[in-house]
C-alpha cells in the first residue's frame, strides 16, 4: 500500500533523526503502531543502505521526488511493486545519509509513557509528546542523547563512558543515576533520585546535584537549585498523585499537569480547603468524583477544561 507523500517525509525525518513537532510525532506514532512490520522494512533498509556506496554527484531531492512519482504508477505485480520501492528507497537513503544515523524513540501526544532499554543497558521511560535521540556513535567514547519533551532516566554505571543528555539550551552530564529531566522551548529542568549530576546551560556555567534536589534555568538564564518542589513530578511515569494535607489551591498546579488540562475554581474559597489523599492510576472523572464527594463540591468537564465550584473552606 503507497504511503501518502507527507507521511514518506515523516519516515524520513524520523530515520534521518530529525526532531518531529507534536503534531507530526502524533502522526508518525500513530501509522508506525498499525504498520509495524511496513516500518521495520523501512528502518532495516535505511540501516543497510549506510554499507553501500554511491557517488556524492547523486541529486537528493531529484531522487526522492522519482521515488514518490514512481510509487504513483501502477505495478504489474506485487513483487515489482516491493523491488521498486525497496531499490528507491536505498538509493533515497544512501544519497541522503552516507554517515551512521542517530536512532530516535518518540512516544505521541496521546499515547502512554513508554519505556526504552538502550544499547548500554541505561532505561529510559518517556512521557507523551517525546523523543529521545541517540547521537552518532552512542556508547563508543561517551553516550550522548538529546532530549524533547520529557524522560525518566536510569543510567547504567560507566565511568569511562559519561551519559550526556542535550538540548538547545542545557546538558546534563552524569556517570550512573536515576533523574527525572524536562526538555522543551518554556522549561529546561532536572530532578534527582540517585546518584550525582552536573546540569549546565550554554555557557558552560554548571551547578551539581545531590539526591532530592533540583535546577531549572529561569528566564533570566540563571541556574536555579533548589529541593524538590513538587513531590508528585514522576506522576507521569508511577500513575501515583499523593497529598498530604496539601491545600486545593496547590493541588489543581499538579492535576492540571498529571491530567494534562485547566481547572478553574469558581471561587478563592475551594483552594483553601487541605486534603489528604492518594490516587493510583485514577482517572481524571474518579479524581474529581472523590475530591467533590470529601469537599461537597461539583464539577463538569469539557475537553480540556475542567470547572468546580462550591462553597469551599476559611482561609
Amino acid at each position: 500500500m503507497k504511503e501518502p507523500d507527507h507521511l514518506l517525509d515523516l519516515i524520513r525525518k524520523h530515520l534521518q533523526g530529525e526532531p518531529l513537532d507534536s503534531s507530526e510525532i502524533e502522526i508518525f506514532e500513530s501509522w508506525r503502531t498499525e504498520n509495524e512490520d511496513v516500518y521495520e522494512q523501512y528502518r532495516k533498509i535505511w540501516i543497510k543502505s549506510v554499507d553501500l556506496k554511491l557517488q556524492k554527484s547523486v541529486d537528493v531531492d531529484e531522487q526522492w521526488q522519482n521515488w514518490k512519482s514512481q510509487q504513483d504508477q501502477p505495478a504489474k505485480t506485487k513483487w515489482y511493486a516491493v523491488a521498486a520501492v525497496v531499490s528507491l528507497l536505498v538509493v533515497a537513503t544512501i544519497a541522503l545519509f552516507q554517515l551512521d544515523k542517530p536512532e530516535i524513540y518518540s512516544v505521541g501526544q496521546n499515547s502512554q509513557p513508554k519505556l526504552f532499554v538502550l544499547e548500554d543497558g541505561s532505561k529510559v521511560w518517556l512521557n507523551q509528546n517525546s523523543q529521545l535521540i541517540l547521537e552518532d556513535g552512542f556508547n563508543e567514547k561517551e553516550r550522548e542523547v538529546r532530549l524533547v519533551g520529557e524522560g525518566y532516566f536510569e543510567v547504567q554505571s560507566n565511568e569511562e563512558k559519561p551519559f550526556i543528555v542535550q538540548n538547545e539550551f542545557s546538558s546534563i552530564t552524569v556517570l550512573g543515576t536515576k533523574f527525572n529531566a524536562i526538555s522543551n522551548d518554556s522549561t529546561n529542568e532536572v530532578q534527582l533520585l540517585e546518584g550525582k549530576v552536573e546540569f549546565s546551560d550554554q555557557l558552560d556555567k554548571s551547578q551539581t546535584l545531590l539526591p532530592g534536589e533540583e535546577a531549572f534555568i529561569s528566564k533570566e538564564g540563571e541556574i536555579m537549585k533548589s529541593s524538590f518542589a513538587d513531590q508528585n513530578f514522576l506522576s507521569w511515569k508511577t500513575g501515583l498523585l499523593r497529598f498530604e494535607n496539601e491545600s486545593f489551591g496547590a493541588m489543581v498546579k499538579a492535576l492540571e499537569k498529571h491530567y494534562r488540562v485547566k481547572i478553574n475554581l469558581a471561587n478563592d474559597q475551594i483552594g483553601y480547603c487541605h486534603v489528604t489523599i492518594t490516587f493510583d492510576n485514577a482517572t481524571l472523572d474518579d479524581a474529581l468524583e472523590e475530591l467533590s464527594f470529601l469537599l461537597d463540591l461539583e464539577y463538569s468537564i469539557n475537553g480540556k477544561i475542567v470547572n468546580i465550584d462550591g462553597k469551599g473552606c476559611d482561609e
